[in-house]
């Protein structure tokens, strides 16, 4: 499970074939180290040869403790209501993130008639594993918690199951770790062929890139 020993930061530098890491830390630390001259980078203002990708732990607990504690731009991760339309139609993704899109969003404003199979645009995000606890450095006072949802599109009467994924991460005071925030954030990404290696290493054993195009009918999906 990532962030169980060393992670590094979100912002690292690509060497040829190989990615050179700006910073590393133990379990034991709180992300407060981290450069803060990159804190508030846009995505569109990286430095040639950087990009952005934040490991689970990263994301959790660093971007989306500093946003619940109001203390983060919010240039670095945009906030946007990544249920409003399709995943290809979200914004970002562009080459220096890898083909992946990041987002907060407070999943407080929205009520779905199936929390497990979410309307989204012209299909559903369905959760494929659900609260998912993951370690962050043991000062925190959070536990973090994953869900990872596959997209799938209606045509016709039917349901498809397509290629892309979304990694929504919570967290949730240690004192009472059912109480999970409603703001989230979010990692989405599509499992092409420019992204097999990415969708790998983030998504593990959770999906069989084979299932895709899988379809169900409509009346069976709610």
């Amino acid at each position: 499970m990532q962030g169980n020993n060393y992670t590094h930061d979100s912002f690292s530098r690509i060497c040829g074939s190989d990615t050179v890491f700006l910073c590393s830390h133990s379990k034991n630390e709180t992300y407060d180290h981290i450069n803060p001259k990159l804190q508030g980078k846009t995505y569109g203002k990286l430095s040639i040869g950087f990009r952005f990708d934040p490991t689970d732990d990263i994301l959790a607990g660093y971007y989306l403790r500093r946003i619940l504690a109001q203390s983060l731009p919010n240039d670095v991760i945009q906030e946007y209501d990544v249920f409003q339309t399709q995943p290809w139609g979200l914004p970002g993704g562009e080459k220096h993130l890898n083909w992946l899109k990041f987002f907060f969003y407070n999943i407080g404003a929205r009520v779905f008639e199936n929390p497990d199979k979410r309307v989204a645009g012209n299909g559903q995000w369905r959760i494929m594993e659900k609260d998912e606890d993951f370690q962050l450095p043991t000062k925190l006072q959070w536990i973090a918690k994953r869900n990872i949802l596959v997209f799938w599109e209606a045509k016709g009467n039917r349901f498809t199951e397509t290629n892309w994924m979304m990694h929504e991460f919570h967290l949730a005071p240690k004192s009472n770790p059912s109480q999970m925030t409603d703001w989230a954030v979010y990692r989405i990404f599509s499992k092409g062929a420019k992204t097999q290696k990415i969708a790998k290493k983030y998504s593990g054993e959770t999906s069989n890139i084979n299932n895709v195009g899988k379809s169900e009918d409509v009346t069976q999906s709610h």
